[in-house]
């Protein structure tokens, strides 16, 4: 398991270093590089809670530490968080071994000056467990419980209530579930559920939302024949609900402003059963690149991938019957999956206001008489969500705001804009806006 540890402490360096996200360093320091998949599954558990619990783990430590944590060398902090990760949350190591183990990387990675140190923090961290501020020291004890940073607690109390706040933070601490939508130009959910039980594979159907599955835990979705087949493309379920609720008729024309990795036009081509035109943009080559193997592995002939900035206009594009923008935000709804995004300073959120502004007036222009607009972010922030609304109703007259149908989503909607919380159906902190442009 030394390797392990070894792998977990250069992916954590690198990051501390280039604040690339974890995901994509993990996944390409961990391919093909391990014999024994434990080794690759203990490297990945470290990266994730650590990262997950970086705060909590950090006032452990310092309880511990005699001079102030930010001062010590960022390499002898990275291997400390990684042992106490262990002590603190990872019930079957020997707490023996994750000190002994600290201290051996340490020395792989010349900084046995540091080994006294470590042992001695350790072995008080392995002692005592898990230690939390008193309840009475208010935001700071929520900020350690959760590991979010104080502003951003208070932000999410501002916004919807301690109470909902406190559910926000403990639902980003579980397991995410993985959301399947079944290919219905191919398929059905009995067919498809059929199809993945035949690999070994258990699904459960979603009553909320049709055409939808769940899979169990520890499945790779991108690992079967089923996926390979185009049966199906992963897509978490609130941005499912907003396709639902977006409903576009057969032949309709659409357009996805901001469409990678194309989950939402994948599954808006297949609403409109393979007829009319989707047109998905995206500014970077790359990125169209990947909507374009997706749909041909789903075989969405209707669904055309073009490169296009979708801050600038361009008359030669058309006009449609939906446009959906899908802007980038601070993505403060999908922490679970992106953990480092909640240590992001707030004051960037500033700079996204703007350009989310600026596409979803861009996205208008597009929009035929009596069409729809829709305006979507997977952040929790009303600074990115309702006040970016509410601004474009004030300054565009001949758009009224459209509330969904069905009862789905009847709990989620206030004054016509759809937030919903990862608690309410274990999914991404999503919201969503739609408006009807006047006939």
């Amino acid at each position: 398991m030394t390797y392990a540890r070894q792998a977990a402490f250069e992916i954590l360096t690198r990051m501390e270093r280039s604040g690339a996200y974890s995901n994509l360093i993990t996944e390409a320091k961990l391919r093909g590089v391990f014999h024994d998949n434990r080794d690759k599954a203990l490297a990945s558990a470290i990266v994730c809670t650590v990262l997950e619990r970086l705060i909590t783990i950090d006032y452990n430590l310092s309880l511990y530490l005699e001079k102030p944590i930010e001062k010590l060398k960022p390499e002898v902090l990275t291997i400390l968080r990684i042992g106490a990760c262990q002590l603190l949350y990872f019930d079957r190591i020997p707490a023996s071994a994750c000190v002994c183990e600290s201290v051996e990387l340490a020395r792989r990675n010349r900084l046995e000056y540091a080994c006294s140190l470590m042992n001695a923090v350790l072995r008080k961290v392995a002692k005592n467990g898990l230690r939390l501020p008193e309840p009475s020291q208010g935001t700071l004890f929520a900020s350690v419980k959760y590991s979010v940073p104080e502003d951003l607690y208070k932000l999410l109390c501002s916004a919807y209530g301690e109470q909902s706040a406190n559910g926000i933070l403990s639902e980003f601490h579980s397991k995410a579930p993985t959301y399947i939508r079944v290919n219905t130009l191919r398929c059905d959910t009995a067919r498809l559920s059929e199809a993945l039980a035949r690999e070994g594979i258990e699904t459960k159907t979603v009553d909320i939302c049709g055409n939808v599955l769940k899979l169990q835990p520890a499945v790779n979705p991108a690992a079967t024949s089923a996926f390979s087949q185009g049966l199906y493309h992963v897509q978490d379920l609130s941005s499912q609900l907003l396709c639902e609720a977006i409903a576009p008729a057969r032949g309709d024309i659409v357009f996805d402003m901001c469409a990678a990795p194309g989950g939402k036009s994948f599954t808006l081509a297949q609403l409109m059963e393979g007829t009319g035109v989707l047109k998905a943009f995206e500014i970077h080559p790359s990125r169209v690149g990947l909507v374009k193997k997706g749909a041909e592995r789903l075989g969405l002939q209707s669904l055309e991938c073009a490169q296009g900035d979708s801050t600038v206009f361009d008359a030669a594009v058309g006009m449609a019957d939906e446009v959906l923008c899908d802007v980038p935000c601070s993505g403060l709804g999908a922490i679970r999956k992106k953990p480092e995004i909640r240590y992001k300073p707030l004051g960037n959120i500033d700079n996204l206001r703007q350009l989310q502004y600026f596409i979803l007036c861009n996205s208008a222009l597009y929009v035929k008489p009596g069409g729809l607009l829709v305006y979507s972010t997977c952040t929790l922030n009303p600074a990115e969500n309702e006040h970016i609304c509410e601004r474009f109703l004030q300054e565009n007259p001949g758009y009224s705001i459209e509330k969904p149908a069905g009862k789905t989503l009847e709990t989620c909607c206030e004054n016509g804009f759809v937030t919903i919380f990862p608690q309410q159906f274990h999914s991404d902190g999503f919201f969503f806006a739609m408006f009807r442009k006047a006939g």
